[in-house]
């Protein structure tokens, strides 16, 4: 996932080609998980019964959004459909976890930030979706996602001044906190045609807040050696590196030129640092994977 969207923001610089590259492996993995869900069905099963593992299913659906949207550069009518089949997979997948893991009780040990993943992650279809048309879909799904936030966020807010420490080796989970707020900022730029500008400014600076805070904890992150749990460190960053370049360009729209120039330096350091943490980390899943091969 973050992978996928640091490509989409390359092409900003004029990257397409690498777009081209990324989005084909990007492709290829969505495959192979495919044929996970398939053939290997009861490893399914077995993640879903535990909500963090579970809860991380939903990238499938919201890589098959980005897919979607990629592909409609080519054909709108596929794109379109794949899209839209990303969105009512990640609505089935809602519906299934909440019956697993919260009508049947939630235990404070597991509700941990990648429950974001699984109910917020949806509103990656209103961040990619914006020339896909579905105006009433795309609108519902931010109103939904908003309402969605506030409650989650306030109740994993609660959680965590309760001083309910982690598990150490899920820590780094910590960073998809951060990621529903960018998801809901780039969201609301896209469906609303006029959006509040003070509504733009607040929520924008909570995110600049919480990007300065992990970029502050990501040497610590590293300290611990790769482990992959340091995937959740990706996504958050680039998405967070688009919220930044849409209120770059939002400020100087609105004739804040000065301000929204000095605002695209900070994207050109955030596109540097989180670059070099998705290289870093697929670097360290492509050793995992060679390792498990030539056990084999």
């Amino acid at each position: 996932m973050g992978l996928a969207t640091l490509a989409n923001v390359w092409t900003t610089g004029g990257y397409v080609a690498v777009r081209h590259f990324i989005m084909v492996i990007v492709i290829l993995v969505w495959l192979a998980a495919l044929i996970k869900l398939v053939f290997f069905n009861s490893t399914l099963r077995k993640d879903y019964a535990n909500p963090v593992p579970g809860s991380l299913y939903a990238t499938y659906a919201m890589l098959t959004m980005i897919i979607g949207s990629y592909l409609a550069d080519f054909n709108l009518l596929l794109g379109q459909v794949i899209w839209l089949i990303g969105v009512i997979l990640h609505m089935i997948h809602i519906l299934v976890f909440t019956k697993v893991h919260v009508f049947k009780g939630i235990k404070i040990e597991t509700f941990l930030p990648t429950w974001f993943v699984t109910y917020c992650g949806i509103m990656v279809s209103t961040v990619v979706g914006n020339n896909l048309g579905f105006y009433d879909l795309r609108f519902g799904i931010l109103v939904y996602g908003f309402i969605i936030y506030v409650v989650l966020f306030t109740a994993m807010v609660i959680r965590t001044l309760a001083h309910r420490p982690y598990p150490k080796h899920l820590e780094m989970t910590f960073a998809i906190f951060f990621a529903p707020t960018s998801l809901l900022f780039v969201s609301y730029l896209n469906v609303i045609a006029n959006p509040i500008p003070w509504v733009v400014y607040a929520v924008y600076g909570i995110i600049l807040i919480t990007v300065i805070f992990v970029f502050i904890r990501i040497p610590a992150f590293l300290r611990v050696g790769f482990s992959p749990g340091h995937a959740a460190l990706t996504f958050p960053l680039a998405i967070a590196l688009v919220a930044t370049f849409r209120m770059s360009d939002y400020l100087t729209q609105m004739g804040y030129t000065t301000l929204g120039h000095w605002l695209y330096h900070l994207f050109s350091i955030q596109m540097f640092i989180t670059t070099a943490i998705v290289l870093y980390v697929g670097y360290g899943f492509f050793l995992m994977l060679r390792s498990s091969l030539s056990k084999k």
